[in-house]
């Protein structure tokens, strides 16, 4: 810890002055002291650590202060002083946000817009759209001092924020609003109508607090039509995102209500937003321009909406078009070839009123080639590339500020790939020739997050801050090097090659420049270095120089670097496997013998996917972050290296390369499609490699029709052999799903536009015979059915030859006697329930989201007059999971509004605490606390604080952690099951669709609903899923069953639905399933 040496005596002062036993709320009243004393402590808290992370009892380890004060106090103190706001936020742990905002207004305008600054930041707010920890005081800030606006996006989102909670009282975006003293919007409203045009043209997300509040402030009368309306169509013409320009599109249509005639005065600016082909903004402007443009002006208009992606919204033009008169010549022909192909859509609506168009126009269509057209779509695949040297180029303050430039353009992202690399080697370099020109090319440093050690660096400060415990390999590297910036004559872990992989003979090169420099090498640039070497090409009788090795503490190794190489040749890292799930994205990598010492203050057990760009020789098992769901800002880099890859694509780096095509904001999608041509001419992408099973990681299949979109991309860019097995692999997994998946259809309609290529690539010799093996198109062309999916299926198979040999017909196979054990081991699930007396029950209540809150009330025996008004639980499910409670608002005749409440099990019966007391909860779950996470579970998710992942994460820690059986969850579904209008079991069982090592504990989840559903006059709605599930786990549950892990009588509820009258799917698929499960007997 390298504390101020003056930090004592600016602490003295502080209590001199009556600061340390001060109220917060008299912070900005209280005295400064003479100006000696202020010079003094100001010398004292400039610089220096706070503390640091370290021992702090037996086998404990927390924060060591550095002082003995309050350090919110001491915070606002600094503030006070006029220390730069970084400096004293490090400090600033809860404090009253008008009080933070008056103690910083008086060091006046320019201090107060530093402070905004610093504290709008993407890092400081918990999702996309919410307020940022100290956003509220900024806006106070610029409100209060009659600031300029700040044309800062993360300011103006926090003034969204801020302005529709004033307005509106929606605070979904404000973490603990109670905590914050929000202002009124009469305080907001001076400077209303200058941040609202700001936001616009910033780019505010529309999708987020701005657009409801603009649509509030329109009904409101605050925002004056004319003006309004000109600002929103110049950021529709501006928008790049979907999402705004569908929120934009809402304002205009149904907020400003803008007549036929002001769209047609804009229309030449509309067309070319039309052309996004986006359904939302074609159904509003389309129709009405079509009607009311003049006739030539039709064909340019209606040719931009006829592209549009939903069948829905062209049937809207077609209709449109269908009801205008004749336009002239050049429209009607404009738009021919377009109306023809429409003619001879799938869609029978879509062609029948395209046909009526060109009736109405009295022309002809075009008639549809008998023949397929052939375009050579599938290719012979590329021959591997050579792996490029990497190259530095030009060494100059210049190259150095462009590198920075490219890296702090993608914002927080910090993904290692080649201009990581080439700016590390840049900083190296210049470095060395000069520290100032250094300095002077870095001096435009953003305050991106990974951008911080250069801060530091910049700052004279330490590149790693001593109270962080830890980095990451890859950051330990970037923070050791800046902090030797100028003493070291190179970097050992500089890549050889742009794939990021390091060469033996390049590796000893450094070293002799090392010894030849007399300097240690660094701790991070070894490991790294070593991590991206090919150990299998390297020279293990090599004569190495002695280079000593120096660790993060400053201390050196006590081998030298000849020493560790000669060991690790013969004990590297040893690649992972592929995960297949989210959940195991936090594989540990296992450190090898060879390098024991070079992990010291070193994070290693992270997740598996912050080593992309450490291990280059490595397979898929770093790729996990190539996620179309997740990291779409990240993955569009990764993709970007992953393309510069030696070796050809795994499974998994080969199906999400072509599922993130589409994903992502444009500039993404753009990086990514040049990735995948990359790859593909690079011959890294290799046909029948891509395996679905790894598609999003092992996620739930889903989002099957974009996942085609792309594939259609990738297709028509000649990669149609990559592409045929994939469209394939979807329908078996479809066939193989307990209902077929949406996308289907789209999967296999894709392959009947293909087929003609790929009968053509298999005649002419360029495809295998084999490509036409197809066996899950033939599977569903075997189906009985007029699905769109099954009809296009037919159409498939009808062009194929007959297969050359009949697949072998399956049988049934053996009974996976270990797969069952795993499932469910004998004791799994059989904890007893712990009857805590409480009732329940549920209800919705309004939000300020578009899905109501489930609201849990429960009343128990012990506070007899209270309702306990059970809180939807966080995203983490923390409460439950860690602290064994729940949150709660306690109502009663006495509080009427409620009072903060903590309800937990101590062992003899639910306890109620007004404080988060985990001290006396008991590792166990009471049944009623077990309805709240069940109950939680079947609730549509709030996307903004829980997604559906969360719960089933969550039940599989308590699960193996036995805090609960499955009688607790019989217990709590029987308990839930009369709510089941506001509480949904599908949404439950959903969860045991992919993780069967639930079945031991959540069973109840399936026979309790069941059994309800069959006591029924109508049949639920959600019965249906609930025997998919059965239906898909019936193997399982029927051992489970006969081996009396399960009742006999807990499947009744199949034989009393399967006996019911009726021809709904549910009944159906309950008659074949109670042939089994009426059955089952116990064994034992």
């Amino acid at each position: 810890m390298a504390v101020n040496p003056r930090l004592n005596e600016a602490v003295e002062i502080f209590r001199e002055l009556g600061w340390d036993t001060a109220d917060v709320a008299d912070a900005p009243t209280l005295p400064l002291g003479t100006k000696e004393q202020q010079k003094v402590a100001l010398a004292g808290l400039r610089t220096g650590d706070w503390g640091e992370y370290g021992k702090v009892g037996p086998d404990t380890y927390g924060w060591i202060s550095a002082v003995d004060v309050d350090e919110t106090m001491l915070a606002l103190f600094e503030l006070r002083l006029g220390v730069i706001p970084h400096r004293a936020l490090w400090l600033l742990q809860h404090a009253d946000d008008v009080v933070l905002a008056r103690c910083v207004a008086q060091r006046g305008e320019a201090y107060a817009s530093k402070f905004i600054d610093e504290v709008c930041n993407p890092r400081l707010r918990a999702s996309e759209h919410s307020l940022s920890v100290h956003g509220e005081v900024a806006v106070r800030l610029v409100c209060e001092l009659g600031l300029p606006v700040p044309e800062k996006i993360d300011y103006l989102k926090d003034w969204a924020v801020v302005a529709l909670a004033a307005l509106t009282g929606d605070v979904a975006e404000i973490p603990w609003p109670e905590k914050h003293a929000l202002p009124t919007f009469e305080e907001l409203r001076p400077s209303f109508d200058e941040h609202w045009p700001a936001a616009l043209h910033s780019g505010v997300p529309m999708t987020g607090p701005l657009g409801k509040l603009l649509s509030a402030a329109v009904k409101a009368g605050l925002i004056e039509r004319s003006a309004g309306m000109e600002q929103l169509f110049a950021s529709l013409d501006a928008a790049v995102r979907p999402g705004d320009r569908k929120a934009l599109t809402s304002l205009i249509v149904n907020d400003i209500a803008v007549t036929d005639d002001e769209l047609v005065t804009r229309v030449d600016a509309l067309i070319p937003v039309l052309s996004h082909g986006e359904g939302p903004i074609v159904e509003s402007f389309g129709p009405r321009l079509i009607a009311n443009v003049a006739d030539d002006l039709v064909g340019e208009v209606a040719l931009a909406c006829l592209y549009v992606k939903t069948q829905k919204a062209v049937r809207q033009v077609l209709t449109a078009l269908k009801q205008r008169d004749f336009p002239r010549q050049a429209s009607a022909e404009l738009l021919y070839d377009r109306l023809s192909e429409l003619a001879q859509s799938r869609d029978k609506a879509t062609a029948k009123l395209a046909e009526a168009v060109l009736a109405n126009w009295n022309v002809t269509p075009a008639v549809a080639s008998e023949e397929p057209e052939v375009t050579g779509l599938w290719q012979p695949t590329p021959q591997l590339w050579n792996v490029p040297r990497f190259e530095v180029d030009e060494v100059t303050p210049e190259a150095l500020t462009e590198a920075l430039r490219v890296l702090t353009s993608r914002g927080d992202i910090a993904v290692l790939d080649l201009d990581a690399e080439r700016f590390l080697a840049l900083a190296v370099a210049l470095a060395n020739h000069s520290l100032d020109d250094t300095r002077r090319a870095l001096s435009g440093i953003s305050s991106a997050l990974w951008a911080q050690v250069v801060r530091n660096w910049l700052a004279g400060d330490p590149a790693r801050p001593r109270w962080q415990a830890g980095s990451f390999l890859w950051y330990m590297r970037v923070e050791s090097t800046f902090d030797h910036l100028g003493q070291i004559p190179c970097l050992l872990s500089q890549p050889s090659r742009v794939d990021l992989s390091v060469e033996f003979d390049d590796l000893v090169a450094s070293l002799e420049k090392y010894a030849a420099a007399g300097v240690p090498v660094l701790q991070a640039d070894l490991v790294m270095a070593l991590a991206r070497l090919d150990v299998t090409k390297a020279d293990a009788n090599a004569s190495l120089p002695e280079v000593p090795v120096k660790l993060a503490n400053g201390r050196l190794l006590l081998r030298n670097t000849a020493q560790v190489i000669m060991s690790y040749l013969k004990r590297p890292f040893v690649d992972m496997e592929a995960p297949f799930a989210s959940s195991d994205r936090n594989g540990i990598l296992a450190w090898p013998k060879s390098l024991v010492g070079l992990d010291r203050n070193m994070v290693v057990n992270d997740r598996i996917g912050r080593y992309f760009g450490v291990f280059p020789n490595w397979g898929d098992a770093l790729n996990i972050d190539l996620d179309r769901r997740l990291y779409l800002d990240v993955a569009s880099v990764m993709a970007r290296q992953l393309a510069r890859s030696a070796k050809p694509l795994g499974p998994g780096g080969a199906v999400n390369l072509l599922a993130v095509q589409r994903h992502g904001r444009p500039q993404h999608a753009t990086e990514s499609a040049l990735a995948l041509q990359e790859a593909w001419e690079r011959g890294l992408l290799l046909p029948g490699v891509a395996d679905i099973d790894y598609l999003d990681w092992g996620a739930q299949l889903s989002s099957i029709a974009s996942f085609v979109e792309s594939l259609r991309d990738a297709a028509d860019r000649g990669m149609l052999s990559v592409v045929w097995p994939v469209l394939d692999d979807v329908l078996v997994a479809s066939l193989k799903a307990p209902r077929m998946l949406a996308g289907t259809a789209e999967a296999a309609q894709a392959m009947q536009d293909y087929v003609g290529e790929v009968l053509a690539a298999v005649s002419s010799g360029v495809a295998p015979a084999s490509a036409l093996e197809v066996p899950g198109v033939r599977a569903l062309a075997a189906r009985s059915g007029s699905s769109k999916a099954v009809v296009a299926a037919k159409a498939v198979v009808k062009q194929l030859p007959d297969r050359q040999v009949e697949p072998p017909q399956p049988t049934t196979p053996a009974f996976d006697v270990a797969r069952f054990e795993r499932i469910w081991p004998a004791t799994a699930g059989t904890k007893p329930n712990i009857p805590d007396g409480a009732t329940y029950s549920l209800r919705e209540s309004s939000s300020n989201t578009k899905q109501p809150h489930l609201q849990f009330d429960m009343v128990v025996p012990s506070y007899p007059a209270s309702v306990f008004e059970i809180k939807s639980l966080t995203r983490l499910f923390l409460e439950i999971r860690e602290e064994r409670q729940a949150s709660s608002k306690r109502v009663n005749q006495d509080e009427p509004e409620g009072k903060e409440s903590w309800l937990y099990w101590d062992g003899d019966a639910l306890v109620a605490d007004d404080s988060r007391n985990r001290s006396e909860a008991t590792p166990e779950l009471s049944d009623a606390l077990i309805a709240v996470l069940i109950a939680y579970a079947g609730v549509r998710a709030d996307n903004v604080h829980q997604k559906q992942e969360w719960a089933a994460d969550r039940l599989q820690e308590l699960a193996e952690k036995e805090a609960y059986g499955s009688a607790a969850v019989r217990a709590a579904t029987i308990g839930l099951l009369p709510y089941h209008e506001v509480w949904s079991p599908a949404r439950v069982v959903y969860t045991l669709e992919k993780q069967p090592e639930l079945l031991p504990f959540l069973w109840p989840t399936l026979s309790e609903p069941l059994r309800f559903a069959g006591n029924q006059d109508t049949v639920p709605k959600w019965a249906n899923r609930v025997l998919d599930v059965v239906t898909l786990h019936a193997e399982i549950l029927l051992e489970a069953t006969r081996r009396g892990y399960v009742p006999t009588d807990t499947w009744d509820g199949i034989g009393v639905l399967a006996a019911k009258k009726g021809s709904s799917a549910a009944l159906k698929k309950a008659r074949v399933l109670a042939a089994d499960f009426g059955t089952a007997k116990s064994r034992s």
